[in-house]
């Protein structure tokens, strides 16, 4: 009974979703369209999704999620001209807090789902900040196809969706089955704690330095910055921040010739930066490969490496943000956790 009233809501949300149009007139691309449907019927706010193309790069499949009580404070703060003010940041800080408790009810998901499959790390689903107001699902490495040949991105496009569509599979399963919940030892809802401010030990901070330095040695990639995971803010750690040396070059270049540049020349230039900023980005993706090929992996501790900017990416540890949602006993063992797993790709890139 509950299951056919289950598949009327489905049919009844899936033909809705099919009728949204974006401010272009364009439907919900259809390989992405399952997946947009069962992730709100789960109580997860979308507000942009792609299906992935050949003739254009843009990463895809993704979906931007998002948050409604969000949206509201944002309208409020767009209303606060004084970046100085309290109450400007009172209303961003609140709205980073919604968008990171919906970030950690999908993660949340996403750990249990590749707990139950053997999962291939350069394809697998991860979830990435947006600004402060939205955040992204889609597989891990998607930006590699700026550097890739046509056939390559072909493939990669095509592993990507099988990915997205074993996850939308398995949600609609949750969904479906009553029981579904209780058999992959689910809960119903993730509640936001306390934030507390807590510092890591110094050997963490040795720990993090000497992880950029060892990936230096073996790609030739620059570090322009380490982070040791001081929670001060909305911008946990730890990560290392790269920089490509021929994307560096070019914005440099960039910046040196101020506004000699037109804007068709600009855009090439920062296209040439972006293939090889994922070129190198390539280099760091094949030693993760390697080393998770030997390591069982733990999807909330998993190093994965992420686009920032057109010249620089970054080196991190999945789901960092949540840390700040828990209470500092959880968050000291997230951080040792985190660094554990730092230690052991210290370990193999020796």
């Amino acid at each position: 009974m509950v299951t056919a009233q289950k598949q009327k809501e489905w049919q009844k949300a899936l033909k809705e979703a099919a009728q949204i149009t974006d401010k272009l007139g364009m439907p919900i691309d259809k390989e992405i369209l399952e997946t947009v449907t069962i992730l709100y019927l789960l109580g997860f706010m979308t507000t942009g999704s792609c299906g992935g193309h050949l003739d254009r790069i843009n990463e895809g499949p993704f979906v931007i999620l998002g948050s409604p009580k969000a949206i509201e404070l944002e309208k409020r703060l767009a209303n606060v001209t004084d970046y100085d003010n309290q109450e400007y940041s009172r209303l961003k800080n609140e709205i980073a807090k919604l968008i990171i408790t919906e970030q950690s009810r999908l993660l949340y998901l996403l750990r249990i789902f590749y707990s139950l499959r053997k999962p291939r790390e350069g394809r697998m689903l991860t979830l990435r900040s947006i600004g402060y107001s939205n955040f992204r699902l889609n597989c891990h490495g998607s930006e590699l196809a700026y550097s890739e040949n046509a056939r390559q991105r072909k493939l990669r496009l095509a592993r990507n969706r099988a990915e997205m569509g074993a996850f939308t599979e398995w949600l609609k399963e949750l969904y479906f089955k009553s029981s579904a919940w209780h058999k992959f030892g689910l809960r119903d809802d993730i509640h936001a704690q306390k934030i507390f401010v807590g510092k890591p030990k110094k050997e963490y901070g040795e720990a993090i330095s000497k992880l950029a330095t060892e990936v230096e040695k073996s790609t030739g990639i620059h570090t322009t910055l380490v982070f040791d995971g001081c929670f001060d803010g909305f911008n946990c750690g730890p990560y290392i921040i790269f920089e490509s040396p021929k994307a560096e070059e070019v914005r440099n270049f960039v910046v040196a010739a101020k506004d000699s540049l037109t804007h068709e020349e600009r855009n090439s230039l920062y296209k040439r930066a972006i293939k090889y900023n994922t070129a190198d980005q390539q280099k760091l993706y094949c030693l993760l490969d390697n080393f998770y090929a030997q390591r069982k992996i733990n999807y909330e501790q998993m190093l994965i490496v992420q686009t920032v900017g057109f010249s620089n990416f970054r080196l991190r540890n999945q789901g960092t943000e949540i840390a700040l949602l828990e209470n500092l006993d959880n968050r000291r063992r997230k951080l040792k956790a985190n660094y554990d797993e730092i230690r052991a790709f210290i370990k193999y890139l020796k």
